[in-house]
């Protein structure tokens, strides 16, 4: 009885402590993954035009061009230097397709971006009676409506607890089903595994 106690608790701490400690991960891998690649590439710049290898300065500089480039941003015109080095980006076939499009997920998911996803919604999918959130990105203009309704939506359905990746998909305004939630509140609960709703929600009937 003892023992299968301590295996609840145990499951239940363990449980607790994924939770807890996976977001963090993440976060650290993916900004230690840009940093040590930053790192890098500016330590050996730095050894090449002092001619030997200084240890840590990959790692300071990469730090003061984070700052600087933070500074920039925030200012008139530093963002409109970087909107004319963006257009200029966009005007070379290779970089534009990478650049572009790396630039347009990230604002799609940023918190501060309203532009991405405007709103959150059920969706029947990815079979009926199963309801997905989604986030509506469009109205659909581009969609050729030869053999589709005549109100449409794109519905971005992102995979759990890895919302960056997912599945797009048309469906008919008809067929959505809104959430009495922001699409923060709604990215928490995909986050969580469904383990933290918003105080207030829709359900399907």
């Amino acid at each position: 009885m003892a023992r299968s106690r301590l295996g609840i608790l145990f499951k239940r701490y363990l449980l607790a402590g994924v939770l807890v400690l996976a977001p963090l991960a993440v976060t650290v891998y993916i900004l230690t993954s840009g940093f040590t690649i930053l790192d890098r590439f500016l330590g050996s710049v730095v050894a090449r035009l002092l001619g030997h290898h200084v240890t840590g300065a990959g790692a300071v500089l990469t730090v003061l061009l984070t700052v600087l480039a933070g500074m920039i941003a925030t200012n008139v015109v530093g963002r409109r230097l970087i909107h004319f080095t963006e257009t200029l980006l966009a005007r070379i076939p290779v970089v534009r397709s990478v650049y572009v499009g790396v630039k347009q997920v990230l604002d799609a998911f940023s918190v501060n971006s309203r532009a991405g996803f405007s709103r959150a919604v059920l969706v029947e999918y990815p079979r009926k009676d199963a309801w997905s959130i989604g986030f509506v990105t469009s109205k659909g203009d581009g969609v050729k409506r030869d053999s589709l309704p005549p109100n449409v939506a794109s519905v971005f359905v992102p995979t759990s607890p890895n919302p960056t990746s997912g599945f797009l998909i048309i469906v008919s305004e008809e067929d959505l089903v809104p959430l009495d939630m922001s699409v923060e509140a709604a990215f928490k609960v995909i986050l969580s595994g469904g383990m933290v709703w918003g105080s207030q929600e829709n359900h399907p009937s």
